[in-house]
């Protein structure tokens, strides 16, 4: 029973702590209309640039990783038959 006691105190005041470090910000009112502004008004084509980097990086990585898979593919089997060929010899 003591030691639930003692565990609870620990942490009513850890909470304090934390509660005393994490006060809640109010932002100004004219930060809150600028950011409803650019949300509200904002163009599609940012939007649109922004999805369409993105299936540019997508499709650039997926190529990068196909050469790369080729290129040890390739060196794979030149190994292979390099190694069978030498062997026979």
């Amino acid at each position: 029973m003591n030691l639930r006691n003692s565990f609870s105190s620990q942490l009513e005041s850890v909470e304090a702590q934390l509660q005393a470090a994490f006060k809640p910000v109010k932002p100004s009112r004219e930060f809150v209309k600028t950011v409803e502004h650019r949300i509200k008004f904002s163009s599609p084509a940012v939007a649109i640039r922004r999805a369409s980097n993105t299936n540019t990086l997508l499709i650039i990585l997926g190529s990068v990783l196909s050469a790369l898979v080729l290129i040890v593919t390739v060196s794979r089997a030149l190994y292979y038959l390099m190694g069978k060929s030498s062997s026979q010899v």
